[in-house]
C-alpha cells in the first residue's frame, strides 16, 4: 500500500510539472537505449528471488521549462527469475521522467511509471500469468558528449589559394555544425627548370643509359620547406615507379636502386670538378 502512495505521488508530481508553464518539444526525436539489468528481491517466505535480464527504452521529451525537462519514457523489460522459482518475466512499461538542470553535465531525475506484465512462475506474492510492473524513484545520469573526429590530408597544385580553400571549409563545416582545424599546411615549391644542378642530373643520368624526363609530382617533399626560404638550385630525384607509391604493390627494383647510386655519384663528381659552371642548358 505505501509503494502504491508512493507511485502515485510521484506521477502527481510529474503532472505538475507538466502543467507549469514551458516550451513544448517540436518534432521531438526518440532517445533509445539499452541496460541489463540484475536483481534481487527482498525475502519472499525466507527465499531470495533473483533475475537478470535486458532493458530497452525510449525516450522522447514533451516540455522543456528553464530548469528541467519532462520526458515520456517506454520501457520494454525481458528477463528470467531463479532460486525461489524459475521462469521468465516480459513487461511494457510506459512513464514520466523528469530531468532537473538538463543542460548540465550531471542531471538528477525523478521518474515514475507503471504497466501491464506476463510471467511463467507461479509465485502467491507476485501473481501468475499477467500482472503489473511499476517503478519509481530518484537517479542520477552522466550525460557524456560523443564526438567523432576525421583528419584529412591533401595535396594541392603550385599557385594554389590555401587561405581562400580553409575559408570555404570553415564555412561548409559550420553551417553542419562541425569545428575543422588545419596545420601543417605546406605550399607546394616548383623549382625551375634549367642550372647547373639539373644540367648536372641530366648529364649524369644520360651516362648511365637513362633518357631523363620533368615531372611535376604532388606529395611531401623538402622541396617545399626549404625550397622557398633558402632560394638555391633544389629538385627531387630517385628510382622507382611513382604510380606505386603508397599501395600494396610498391616497391623498388635493387638494379634501379644501385643506378640511381651511381647517377648521385656522377652529379656530385661533376658539380666538385666545376664548381663555378653556372651553364642554363644541359
Amino acid at each position: 500500500m505505501h509503494l502504491i502512495r508512493g507511485l502515485l505521488s510521484c506521477l502527481l508530481f510529474l503532472a505538475m510539472l507538466a502543467a507549469c508553464p514551458a516550451r513544448a518539444q517540436s518534432s521531438p526525436a526518440w532517445e533509445t537505449g539499452f541496460d541489463f539489468f540484475f536483481h534481487q528481491s527482498i525475502d519472499i517466505d525466507r527465499r531470495d528471488l533473483r533475475g537478470a535480464g535486458l532493458l530497452c527504452h525510449w525516450d522522447r521529451p514533451l516540455w522543456t521549462g528553464r530548469w528541467y525537462r519532462l520526458d515520456l519514457r517506454l520501457e520494454f523489460s525481458a528477463g528470467g527469475m531463479n532460486n525461489y522459482a524459475d521462469g521468465l518475466e516480459l513487461g511494457l512499461v510506459p512513464g514520466l521522467r523528469t530531468y532537473f538542470y538538463p543542460g548540465g553535465s550531471w542531471q538528477p531525475f525523478l521518474e515514475a511509471g507503471v504497466g501491464p506484465s506476463y510471467n511463467t512462475m507461479d509465485i502467491p506474492e507476485l501473481g501468475t500469468g499477467f500482472n503489473f510492473l511499476s517503478y519509481g524513484g530518484l537517479g542520477l545520469r552522466l550525460r557524456l558528449t560523443a564526438t567523432t573526429g576525421l583528419e584529412i590530408g591533401y595535396r594541392l597544385p603550385p599557385q594554389f589559394d590555401i587561405a581562400a580553400l580553409e575559408a570555404w571549409l570553415t564555412s561548409q563545416a559550420a553551417a553542419d555544425g562541425a569545428q575543422v582545424a588545419f596545420r601543417g599546411a605546406e605550399p607546394a615549391y616548383r623549382a625551375p627548370r634549367h642550372g647547373p644542378l639539373v644540367s648536372a642530373f641530366m648529364r649524369a643520368m644520360r651516362a648511365e643509359g637513362m633518357g631523363p624526363t620533368f615531372k611535376l609530382k604532388t606529395g611531401t617533399s623538402d622541396m617545399n620547406v626549404v625550397g622557398p626560404i633558402w632560394n638555391c638550385p633544389i629538385l627531387a630525384y630517385g628510382p622507382g615507379d611513382a604510380s606505386l607509391d603508397h599501395t600494396p604493390d610498391e616497391h623498388i627494383n635493387l638494379a634501379e636502386y644501385h643506378q640511381g647510386v651511381a647517377v648521385l655519384e656522377r652529379v656530385l663528381a661533376d658539380l666538385v670538378s666545376k664548381p663555378e659552371q653556372g651553364e642554363n642548358q644541359p
